[in-house]
This record gives C-alpha cells, sequence and structure tokens, in this order.
C-alpha cells in the first residue's frame, strides 16, 4: 500500500501452491485478486488497483493472464537484462501462443530496472520515522517473509558497460524482495508523485 510521498505500508502476503500451467492456479488467483477487500482505518473498503506479475516463468501462461485482464492494471512484467536507465525501463508488445490459440497482438510486457528499483527499497528501509518513504511492516509477516527480504545484497561487478552495482542473492528464496521492487516498479508506472496525480491524491484522502 502507498500513502502520499513514498511512504509504503505491507498489507499481505499469500502463497499460491501448484503449477502455473493449470488453470486452478489463475483462478485462485483471480478470486484473490478481484474479490479480496480490505477495510482501511477512515472506513472505507479498498480493492487491489494494479497488478504486476513477473513473466520470467511460465510466460505464456502470465502473457494469457494479464492479456485477459488488461482493462484491470494487470501489467506482465520482466527484469531487465543489461544497462537499467530506470525503474520503469521501457515496454515492448509480445504475442504469445497459449492452449492451442495464438494471440498476434498480446499485453504489453513491462521492463523492470530490478537493481534500481531495490536501490529505492534499501535507502527507504533506513528511513526510521513514519512519513515519506519509510515502510511499515505488519505484526503478521513470518521469519521468513523478513529473511527473504533481506536475501540480496548489493555488490560492485564489472559489466560490458563498466563498473556496477548489482543486487545478488544470498540464499535460495528471495520472492519477497523480488515482489516488493515490483510494488516499487507500480509506483513509477503509475506515476504517483507525479504533478498531474495532485487532484487524484486529493481524492483518495
Amino acid at each position: 500500500g502507498y500513502g502520499l510521498g513514498g511512504e509504503m505500508w505491507t498489507i499481505d502476503h499469500r502463497v499460491f501452491f501448484g503449477n502455473p500451467e493449470l488453470d486452478e492456479v489463475w483462478l485462485e488467483l483471480e478470486d484473490f485478486l478481484f474479490g479480496e477487500i480490505y477495510p482501511h482505518a477512515s472506513g472505507t473498503e479498498q480493492h487491489l488497483y494494479a497488478i504486476a506479475i513477473d513473466a520470467g516463468h511460465s510466460t505464456s501462461a502470465v502473457y494469457a493472464f494479464a492479456h485477459k485482464h488488461r482493462a484491470r492494471r494487470v501489467h506482465a512484467i520482466k527484469g531487465v537484462s543489461g544497462l537499467e536507465r530506470a525503474i520503469d525501463n521501457g515496454n515492448n508488445k509480445v504475442g504469445f501462443d497459449w492452449r492451442g490459440k495464438r494471440e498476434k497482438h498480446g499485453p504489453t510486457l513491462w521492463h523492470v530496472g530490478t537493481h534500481l528499483a531495490k536501490d529505492r527499497l534499501a535507502n527507504r528501509l533506513e528511513i526510521n520515522r513514519p512519513g515519506p518513504g519509510y515502510v511499515h511492516f505488519s505484526r503478521d509477516l513470518s521469519d521468513d517473509w523478513f529473511r527473504q527480504l533481506a536475501a540480496e545484497d548489493r555488490v560492485t561487478v564489472r559489466t560490458q558497460y563498466g563498473t556496477r552495482y548489482r543486487w545478488k542473492p544470498n540464499r535460495k528464496r528471495n520472492e519477497v524482495i523480488d515482489m516488493t521492487a515490483y510494488c516499487i516498479w507500480l509506483e513509477e508506472r503509475l506515476g504517483l508523485w507525479s504533478p498531474r496525480k495532485k487532484q487524484w491524491w486529493k481524492d483518495l484522502e
């Protein structure tokens, strides 16, 4: 969840077990993404506003899901391999084959500057007072959730573009830090801090 100035809240964390090549997993995910309601402290109810799904695995299944729900702000995303210009690092249209059907004009694949997003996350985690950029953690989060959030280290590597900072895993399970980086990508894609969003924020408040 987001507040003014990039203040962030962890609201929910779910794990759906199953093979993403099977419809049952996606139907279960649909029920969650589009049916879950969160009561806000103000008394209003909130739904998920936008969604990002990593297309690095089960790519065609992700494309099919994003294409099906394109009107609901479902984004197929993938981390950039190479030079990152920005967190929101461009896009391209993709076609896909799914269940014997060819879709020539599929969804947009959005490219995520994951290292830059994780840099922003690391900086925010150093903020120790609630307000712009502060990250709030739920008391319901497990120890393993926090281990996954801390599952990568920022290291210096030599690349074809020169010396760069990169995030490297220090354990096998690192989904949480990836998912949090994708939330930061959504922040960029939605332009939450753009001057044109000023009235939008006032309406939300």
